[in-house]
């Protein structure tokens, strides 16, 4: 079998659909892409927001452990000096004084405990 030649008018035709199906393939790329730079610039944002949700979390928590910090080593101060107290003292006042002590170092070491335990907890 012999084929035909296409003829010019055919072959121009030809020429001109290509062009039109690469043209729209090229707006649909652009679109696509356009889309996608919308799509990052969304994570981007989102991210961002995260970002400082997160460090004013960490802050937040931060000023928590620090503000029970504080207080367990003012219960400390205040136990090293009824210690000094203590020491001061006839041995009749020291045993009464000594059971207030104790229970008061017992406290701060069940809040030391407590507080350690949350540090973990926040890692």
């Amino acid at each position: 079998m012999v084929k035909a030649r296409k003829s010019a008018k055919t072959k121009k035709s030809v020429a001109k659909k290509r062009k039109s199906r690469t043209t729209a393939s090229k707006g649909h790329a652009k679109a696509r892409k356009t889309q996608l730079e919308k799509q990052l610039t969304k994570i981007r944002s989102r991210i961002n927001e995260a970002r400082k949700e997160s460090n004013q979390a960490i802050k937040k928590v931060k000023s928590k452990y620090n503000a029970m910090i504080s207080d367990l080593v003012k219960r400390r101060n205040k136990m090293e000096r009824e210690f000094k107290k203590l020491t001061a003292k006839t041995d009749l006042a020291v045993t009464d004084f000594r059971k207030g002590l104790t229970k008061a170092a017992k406290d701060i070491e069940g809040a030391v405990r407590r507080a350690v335990s949350e540090f973990r907890k926040a890692k």
